[in-house]
């Protein structure tokens, strides 16, 4: 194999990973931004239930 052929496959490699590292942070960036809607409304559901609930039962 010559050269020219060696340094293409080594660069369809790196793209190859490349490709795999960014699908891996598009992964984590959606599972981050699913875990921040899931706290914040559990935070806006505790703070409905001190708001709405709490009063009407004398507390």
């Amino acid at each position: 194999m010559g050269t020219g052929c060696t340094l293409q496959m080594e660069m369809l490699r790196l793209q190859s990973l490349s490709n795999k590292r960014n699908e891996a942070f598009d992964v984590m960036t959606n599972f981050i931004k699913k875990m921040q809607d899931s706290r914040s409304s559990i935070v806006g559901n505790i703070a409905l239930i001190y708001t709405f609930y709490l009063p009407l039962c004398g507390q």
